[in-house]
């Protein structure tokens, strides 16, 4: 049985900025950093898919256990439900309770066998996953609801009206040997039913090549945060923003801005905004 194993050397670095909400950066020294999700404890859980370990660290940066693995799973994306288990999907959804047992391990029927993609979960403990152009609300096993959208799903989170808010690619030919591609924000309800759209409000100059969400969160009070990342048209690489929206999709602020290759957004129980960098 795969089980955590405990260390104590710190291997990531965390810089608190003094934005209004609370932003904290986190750097994993190793390589390989794919996904960041918060525990209710106030630890956060990262997967590095490089390695095929689950790490747990504490908020002061500080390892406190590690998970391995398969490499046979093909692990697509993790998530942290309400009660502090960990949700990790490929094929199969496997969820572990906090100290690393598996609670169960469940598959989604499906024609085309096609892997899961994207996971998030919601209040009520529910996991929420999409495959395609559908989405599967799931409790332990049993499914909910199917909700079916038009679009590939890139990032998803759940908001606490049970909505569910995903991102999905645009591309956009300028002529014929030009094109720019930026992500729109799509919610939908368990049902279906479309609810808003916006596009990220962009950076005057950050609008050449790729625009892309690389997290997208919700806090108490249903504000959206996503991480939007550009190339930088004066030669400074990557720039990141925080955008925080009203629970309806209307631009409030940028939050935060920064450079360096950002992969995940997460946020605590405290409204903390945690951004993974690699």
């Amino acid at each position: 049985m795969l089980s955590f194993h405990t260390a104590l050397k710190p291997e990531i670095t965390i810089t608190e900025h003094q934005e209004e909400p609370k932003v904290k950066t986190i750097f994993l020294k190793r390589p390989g950093i794919a996904r960041v999700a918060c525990c209710p404890d106030g630890n956060m859980i990262v997967w590095n898919k490089i390695d095929k370990y689950l790490y747990k660290y504490n908020g002061n940066g500080e390892l406190i256990m590690k998970l391995p693995l398969s490499p046979e799973w093909n692990v697509q994306d993790i998530a942290v439900r309400s009660d502090g288990s960990i949700v990790i999907i490929s094929h199969f959804v496997r969820v572990f309770n906090s100290d690393g047992k598996l609670l169960k391990r469940f598959s989604i029927p499906s024609p085309t066998r096609a892997t899961l993609q994207c996971a998030t979960t919601d209040g009520e403990g529910h996991v929420v996953v999409s495959r395609q152009k559908q989405i599967h609300v799931c409790a332990m096993g049993t499914l909910v609801c199917t909700p079916i959208c038009q679009n590939t799903i890139k990032r998803m989170t759940v908001n606490s009206k049970n909505q569910i808010l995903y991102t999905y690619t645009l591309i956009r030919y300028t002529d014929k040997s030009f094109k720019t591609s930026y992500d729109k924000v799509v919610a939908i309800d368990y049902s279906g039913k479309k609810k808003f759209t916006f596009i990220p409000a962009i950076a005057k100059d950050a609008t050449r090549g790729s625009v892309k969400i690389q997290g997208i969160v919700c806090d108490t009070q249903d504000n959206i945060y996503v991480s939007i990342c550009s190339h930088h048209v004066q030669g400074q690489g990557i720039i990141c923003h925080i955008h925080q929206y009203s629970p309806t999709g209307k631009f409030v602020k940028c939050v935060h801005t920064e450079t360096g290759n950002v992969c995940d957004l997460s946020i605590a129980t405290d409204g903390t905004l945690i951004l993974a960098k690699k």
